[in-house]
């Protein structure tokens, strides 16, 4: 037997590092480390409690830094006190969460971009609407709260599983036009 190419053995501890998780945690969770090591560039030899940890740090030192020249830059300009400052803060965490929740379809309520486009055609901005949908997309990819289920893809599961009754339902319901463009 010949000997195994670097390449080779990279795919070979990558499929070991998927079984190991799998077992381990289950079929969501290797779907939420594939999608955060795709979202960040993360390589496998890089543990992920580390980097998790890394990267919640980091996420809260850029919270509190944009946080603390935000409320600085309210108060110096409109020399807002305490109640307004409060106020503000919590205004800007309620946005926060918003941005963060997901309806039961697995999609977000608010994004980024939504935000973005608003202040850029009211106010004449020039937010970045690439950069801002990227980081859209960015915590998609790493949140499996986010699904990207097709309505044909569960017409198909139904069917495979013998629910044909439910099948036909959701057929009926989107039409035969709609399945005519899944791929």
């Amino acid at each position: 037997m010949g000997k195994i190419d670097k390449l080779q053995q990279a795919r070979m501890d990558g499929m070991c590092r998927a079984l190991e998780i799998t077992k381990d945690k289950g079929v969501d969770a290797l779907e939420a480390e594939i999608r955060f090591r795709n979202a960040t560039g993360l390589q496998l030899d890089v543990n992920m409690e580390v980097a998790e940890a890394a990267i919640a740090k980091v996420a809260e030192r850029i919270y509190m830094t944009f946080s603390t020249v935000t409320m600085w830059t309210i108060n110096q300009l409109w020399h807002h006190g305490k109640k307004g400052l409060h106020d503000f803060e919590n205004t800007f965490n309620s946005y926060v969460e918003d941005l963060n929740a997901v309806d039961y379809y697995g999609e977000r309520y608010v994004r980024f971009r939504d935000m973005a486009a608003e202040l850029n055609e009211k106010y004449d901005l020039d937010l970045s609407m690439e950069r801002i949908t990227e980081v859209d997309e960015i915590n998609d990819h790493a949140d499996i709260r986010i699904r990207r289920v097709t309505v044909p893809s569960i017409y198909e599961l139904l069917k495979r599983n013998k629910f044909d009754d439910a099948a036909e339902f959701i057929k009926e319901f989107w039409g035969e036009e709609f399945f005519k463009y899944e791929n």
